[in-house]
């Protein structure tokens, strides 16, 4: 799994949203290189109450991601 910082403008672009209030502080992008773990993750975060934004895809990079809020 791994860290990355975007800015919040870029993570709202990626994800197909209006930039507003609410991804001040609540979006969050999930990359892994296994598709089982990004697919557990997002499930889990969505169990718990997240909204999935971007299902788990490949990124030309190689991982796998996801977007949620």
């Amino acid at each position: 799994m791994a860290l990355a910082l975007f800015p919040r403008d870029e993570l709202a672009k990626d994800a197909n949203v209006a930039p507003d209030a609410r991804l001040q502080r609540n979006i969050a992008r999930i990359q892994t290189r296994n598709r089982a773990e990004v697919d557990s993750i997002l499930e889990e975060a969505e169990a718990a109450g997240a909204r999935l934004l971007k299902p788990a895809q490949k990124a030309f990079w190689g991982w796998l991601f996801g977007v949620l809020l």
